[in-house]
């Protein structure tokens, strides 16, 4: 369903470019977080897939981890990344959440209009003088083209998006800890961590490939949800 034609949406349009401004920030800042997450985890020495899928990483490319070039290089993405999280936790906390429930008014308002249109147009259409005569007694009914079930299913999923949306801040805030741990360590603190042979450097190298392949996925999955609030994406309101 469309609502760009219909004057009865104005404020909830407008309430929602008013979110979108915010959440466009947002989006480009996780966008941001992960580009620096995924710096932070891959590297820059290739590695080969084995026929079972699995990657193949040799004990010479795991010493790479010890090397205080990479080390530092490392850190600062860790670092930049936190700072991106923190910035978009702000952003939610402050500018979107606070209009949350105004949305849910506006849409509130919205549908009880948009059911009075409804019942107006089926009670004329069950009247027994003419519509014409109606129209020009009490005005005309604007046309209400989406059956009532769909509208109403809008509410549902802004309280599901609503929900999320309330998640994220706690999502930035567990992705700035974990970079800003990231950034803390060097590699005098592996043994305390368990990492104490080239068997355990191996190890770590892998799961720093399986942290950067989950990465990969989230930014594939914000991807379409980073788009919704692109700059003007709400001007076609679907």
């Amino acid at each position: 369903m469309e609502l760009r034609d219909d004057s009865h949406a104005n404020q909830l349009r407008a309430t929602l470019m008013n979110i979108n401004e915010p959440m466009d920030s947002v989006s480009d800042k996780l966008t941001l977080a992960l580009v620096k997450a995924h710096n932070f985890y891959a590297h820059k020495w290739k590695v080969t897939s084995e026929g079972g899928g699995s990657t193949h990483v040799t004990k010479e490319l795991a010493s790479k981890l010890l090397e205080p070039e990479f080390q530092a290089s490392a850190i600062k993405k860790a670092r930049e990344a936190a700072t991106q999280a923190a910035e978009a936790a702000k952003v939610v906390r402050e500018d979107v959440i606070p209009l949350l429930p105004r949305l849910e008014a506006d849409l509130e308002n919205y549908l009880l209009d948009y059911m009075d249109r409804t019942t107006a147009i089926e009670e004329r259409r069950r009247s027994w003088i003419p519509s014409f005569f109606l129209n020009l007694i009490w005005g005309p009914v604007d046309p209400t083209p989406w059956h009532l079930n769909e509208v109403q299913g809008l509410q549902h999923r802004l309280s599901a998006a609503n929900y999320q949306l309330r998640r994220l801040p706690a999502f930035f805030d567990n992705l700035e800890l974990h970079f800003k741990r990231l950034s803390e360590l060097s590699s005098e603190k592996l043994p305390g961590l368990g990492y104490t042979t080239s068997d355990d450097l191996i190890r770590l190298y892998q799961d720093r490939i399986k942290c950067d392949q989950i990465l990969r996925h989230m930014d594939n999955s914000w991807y379409s949800a980073g788009r919704a609030f692109a700059f003007g994406a709400l001007k076609n309101l679907p």
